[in-house]
């Protein structure tokens, strides 16, 4: 610990450390000597929780005569119509999707097939003329219709 600069970090630290100690330590006695604060009662204001009740709105019963519950019975089955309409209808709008998206998969198909047919025969085309191709008579016709001039 020959560096001066070791000492006085060593000697700062110290002394915030012992600063912050005597600091928590006068806090403590304040606390201590202050006279205790009294609670507010609050008792008298508000009631507990069981006592207060909501008052209850008497429930309104709504009577229906005999014509207005006729009325509504046939609004009921003719929903019931329409939805059963609707859900047939659908119905169908599915099967069509269906059954269109059957006949696109199977041309998509027949179009691979077609592909994968006309790909071959030309795989095959180029095999056969390049079996017949010629590097030297290729060179002497390049020759012949090479002009002089250029």
């Amino acid at each position: 610990m020959d560096d001066i600069g070791n000492i006085v970090y060593l000697v700062v630290l110290v002394l915030s450390f012992v600063f912050g100690i005597w600091q928590k330590a006068n806090k403590a006695k304040q606390a201590s000597s202050r006279p205790p604060v009294e609670a507010d009662d609050y008792t008298e204001v508000y009631a507990p929780m069981e006592e207060v009740e909501e008052p209850k709105e008497p429930q309104v019963r709504q009577v229906m005569d005999r014509e207005m519950f006729d009325q509504a019975r046939a609004m009921e089955g003719a929903a019931a119509v329409k939805l059963r309409e609707m859900e047939l209808k659908a119905k169908s709008v599915r099967d069509e999707a269906s059954a269109d998206r059957k006949r696109r998969r199977r041309a998509m198909q027949v179009r691979d097939a077609a592909d994968l047919k006309e790909r071959e025969e030309r795989e095959g085309q180029e095999d056969a003329y390049l079996s017949d191709f010629d590097a030297r008579k290729a060179v002497i016709y390049s020759e012949i219709l090479n002009p002089p001039y250029l």
